[in-house]
């Protein structure tokens, strides 16, 4: 009786670890379907007329978090992000006159976002 329970146990616990891992690949699969289909690779270039202009564009070494990749430019509009990417292709979001140009090219790492400029890292 006794090692009837324990093969059944077992055939139980195999049935749930395999069941577990099914459902691990699975959301594996469905997750890089849904980042894959929500990037876009309809990045302007020098030569796109782009109908909405940025209040700031600002070149550099940009450092964005999104998987350590480091950009080349950033344009911002109304206080939101509306491209990053390549210097090519910020130049089109520049209106002469009006958006202002900040080039940090060579001069370090640009971090977008929030800093405080003083803090402890106890405290942090």
């Amino acid at each position: 009786m006794k090692q009837t329970i324990c093969k059944s146990m077992t055939k139980t616990m195999v049935t749930t670890s395999r069941l577990l891992s099914r459902i691990a690949i699975l959301s594996v699969i469905i997750g890089m379907g849904v980042l894959t289909s929500c990037s876009s690779n309809d990045k302007p270039s020098s030569g796109d007329i782009i109908s909405e202009k940025a209040d700031l564009v600002v070149y550099g070494k940009i450092f964005t978090a999104e998987g350590n990749q480091i950009a080349e430019a950033f344009a911002v509009k109304d206080g939101k992000y509306i491209y990053v990417g390549d210097k090519t292709g910020a130049e089109a979001y520049v209106e002469a006159g009006k958006t202002e140009v900040v080039d940090y090219t060579g001069k370090g790492l640009v971090m977008p976002g929030c800093g405080n400029g003083h803090a402890h890292y106890s405290m942090a």
